[in-house]
């Protein structure tokens, strides 16, 4: 019984860390990472700031844009316009002048129950 209590704990932990780092980097310039997010947790919040926050655990300073998989995404650092339209969100993070992280959602797609948290989309 105790063997099988330990392991339904291990699969729990497992599947909430696998849950934490589904963000695929298809990108990156410098600090700042392209990602994409599959489309079912595009509106989540807390998705996307566990899953950046994962990407960006070893950087003091780190930019995540982040799209969903089923919307066009960029390439290249100059992208059109359309791609800015369709970010689904944007997370910052900053130990350099101790700011606190955070995720800007495109409140055209997602509408939030505050105005701060949405970015200039």
């Amino acid at each position: 019984m105790r063997a099988l209590v330990l392991a339904a704990l291990l699969g729990a932990a497992t599947a909430a860390h696998a849950d934490a780092t589904a963000m695929t980097v298809f990108e990156m310039h410098g600090d700042i990472l392209y990602a994409m997010v599959p489309a079912n947790r595009a509106g989540d919040v807390q998705h996307i700031e566990r899953a950046a926050e994962k990407l960006c655990e070893s950087r003091g300073y780190c930019r995540v844009q982040v799209w969903s998989e089923s919307l066009d995404k960029p390439t290249g650092r100059e992208y059109h316009p359309r791609y800015k339209e369709n970010l689904v969100a944007e997370f910052q993070k900053d130990r350099y002048r101790g700011v606190p992280s955070r995720v800007l959602m495109n409140c055209k797609m997602f509408p939030q129950s505050s105005p701060s948290q949405c970015g200039a989309f």
